[in-house]
């Protein structure tokens, strides 16, 4: 599903049957760039997905300074 842009907000349509569903609060990103300019990837997140991936990220650089003070008392 790719966002498009209407005159009612953006919408998510599917490239392959035209399917389309009103889009809630979205961050969208381009993940990777294709050299053919007619094909894009994208991610569409969820405000809540981007939280919980921030708070793993937090999780993980707490879980990394243990580590190392673990190995350091060595």
């Amino acid at each position: 599903m790719v966002p498009k842009k209407t005159k009612k907000g953006i919408k998510l349509v599917c490239t392959n049957c035209g399917y389309s569903k009103t889009a809630k609060k979205v961050d969208i990103k381009l993940i990777t760039k294709s050299t053919n300019k007619k094909s894009k990837e994208i991610a569409i997140t969820t405000p809540e997905e981007v939280k919980a991936r921030e708070e793993e990220k937090l999780m993980l650089e707490e879980l990394y300074k243990d580590s190392l003070e673990y190995f350091e008392t060595d």
